[in-house]
């Protein structure tokens, strides 16, 4: 029921995925545009007027991470959009670490007209999913270029990551659409927490907190990286949210693998397999704390350094893999069925970090949704492994009650063995209703194993026990004490047969080999407080049995405190 529930759960935030391009197609009268993008290092004396007629001077390579850090003008032309107060316009790019972002706008007619953001006003234009909007001057002229003044650029994936020309209506129905993803995810990750938090409660498995963290730690990172942080704090400056990043994404990234180090059995990793994955949890929240505190000081090192310490804890999972392979381990294909997602697309966070692939805006927010699909999944395994964990505790627990019972029972009768009976009989004592001893003999037995052999007199120890395990009441313990001697404990108003029932039940009962059988009985009546009360009824029973039978056998003695012993 709760797979069914959690897969439900999981093709309602993946369908969701489609909700950009629906509210897209669905608010706009204007398709988004996309310019062709040059860049020009920035250097004094250079100015917008002279730029827009020198678009020779800019290098249109798409590889803008070969320029390294610094202040940039960026061109962007090959497009026509006029921009009005009843459908403005939006320039739409990636939030990069930048100081000041100035766009200059020429319009068709020759005139120019400016607009900026620095990285302290940049919140209030940060859109959901981490995309800067920055709406273009109205104009009674469409605009035909736009040149761009980025200053502090640290360019550690682009100068200006995928600008994008759009009506401000695109803008918002893309931010409706990511509301509903990004709610999604964050619902499905209260509802794990809670569950596994309720699952905990109960079970105190330790794996458990650490899937919660986990989830913790990515819902907190999505907070960051979506923008929905600025939101929150439009004050914020952006490139220390841009800090913040970096040490929360760091989070979900330990967080992970110490759920991964105590998911599986505890004799999958070797020592110096446990060591190395500490170590890589260690260096990437050392570096994302790096990062957060001397950015923008050597900023590509660190960066360089981040990627790497990522890529390192990335590559940990290879002999996580193999260790749980060689080990035979059940819970290997769970594992690969739940990782693999956000394990893909780590990689290629990975490799355009390294600048191998380039930047998108899913794969940018990839981490979020990725870890939210990863945690769902990992639901269902924790919830096999929490499954596995019930079998072999209740299989523990029945091989233990087999046990007991083996070690309580005596093994020819059935019964139970005189140390079961006597611990049992003091597990009872304590309560007021008076209890009935009766202690059974076999008369004569030693000369039924003489005439018919011990094989026989095992059968007759095995009939009589029988008969006396029948004739005892619903609350009776039966025990066979040692060799001939019986036991049988319970309540007098139990409803069991009485003593004289028993001799007469035993006197003409089919015994093997046509044996004759009489019993010896020792009564004893009494209240049972405790140790000491017990000792006491157990001795007057086995006074009463001596008396029986020096009485002549095949009958029942009962102790009375006034007469004292007195045959039945």
């Amino acid at each position: 029921m709760v797979g069914r529930h959690l897969a439900a759960l999981l093709l309602f935030c993946l369908s969701l995925i489609a909700l950009p391009a629906a509210a897209h197609n669905s608010s706009i009268h204007t398709a988004p545009i996309a310019p062709m993008m040059c860049v020009l290092r920035a250097s004094p004396g250079m100015t917008p007027a002279a730029l827009f007629g020198e678009p020779a001077r800019f290098d249109c390579d798409p590889n803008q991470k070969r320029w390294g850090q610094g202040d940039f003008w960026v061109l962007m032309r090959g497009f026509s959009a006029r921009s009005t107060m009843i459908e403005p316009l939006q320039l739409r790019w990636g939030s990069a670490w930048q100081a000041r972002v100035t766009l200059h706008v020429l319009h068709a007619d020759g005139s120019i007209s400016a607009t900026g953001i620095t990285a302290a006003t940049t919140s209030p234009h940060l859109l959901l999913g981490a995309q800067i909007a920055l709406e273009l001057p109205p104009g009674d002229s469409p605009a035909t270029a736009i040149l761009a003044h980025v200053e502090g650029a640290a360019n550690l994936r682009a100068i200006f990551l995928s600008p994008t020309i759009e009506p401000v209506a695109a803008g918002e129905g893309r931010t409706l659409a990511l509301v509903a993803i990004y709610a999604a995810c964050g619902g499905l990750g209260i509802a794990l927490i809670v569950y596994n938090l309720m699952l905990w409660s109960a079970l105190r498995l330790r794996f458990l907190l650490y899937y919660c963290a986990m989830v913790s730690a990515t819902m907190i990172y999505g907070v960051s990286s979506s923008g929905t942080l600025a939101w929150m704090l439009p004050w914020i400056d952006n490139n220390d949210r841009l800090r913040i990043n970096y040490l929360l994404l760091a989070l979900p990234g330990v967080a992970g693998l110490t759920f991964i180090r105590h998911f599986f059995e505890n004799s999958i990793f070797p020592a110096w397999l446990r060591r190395a994955m500490i170590a890589a949890s260690a260096a990437v929240l050392g570096s994302g704390i790096a990062f957060a505190v001397l950015a923008p000081r050597a900023i590509g090192l660190l960066d360089l350094i981040y990627s790497l310490s990522y890529l390192a804890m990335l590559c940990i999972l290879a002999p996580v893999v193999i260790c749980a392979w060689r080990a035979k381990s059940r819970y290997l294909r769970l594992f690969l069925f739940a990782w693999s997602i956000p394990i893909i697309f780590a990689a290629l966070r990975i490799a355009h970090g390294f600048g191998l692939i380039l930047q998108h805006f899913w794969l940018d927010n990839s981490t979020l949704i990725a870890m939210s699909v990863e945690s769902l999944l990992s639901s269902l395994a924790v919830a096999y492994r929490i499954r596995a964990l019930s079998a072999e505790r209740d299989h523990a627990r029945e091989t233990a009650e087999v046990a007991r019972e083996l070690a309580d029972t005596d093994p020819l009768t059935g019964l139970l063995n005189r140390r079961a009976f006597l611990r049992r009989a003091l597990d009872e004592a304590g309560g007021t209703r008076p209890k009935r001893l009766l202690l059974v003999d076999i008369d004569n037995f030693k000369r039924i194993n003489d005439r018919l052999g011990h094989v026989a007199g095992d059968e007759v120890l095995e009939r009589v026990s029988a008969l006396l395990h029948g004739a005892g009441g619903p609350g009776t313990m039966t025990a066979r004490l040692g060799g001939e001697e019986f036991g049988l404990l319970g309540a007098i108003d139990d409803g069991g047969a009485t003593p004289e029932g028993l001799l007469a039940a035993c006197r003409t009962a089919m015994m093997p080999h046509g044996a004759k059988v009489t019993l010896s009985i020792g009564i004893a009546e009494g209240v049972i407080v405790g140790e000491a009360d017990w000792q006491l009824l157990y001795r007057r029973a086995d006074a009463a049995l001596y008396r029986a039978k020096q009485s002549g056998r095949d009958r029942a003695c009962v102790w009375t405190e006034d007469l004292g012993e007195q045959a039945a």
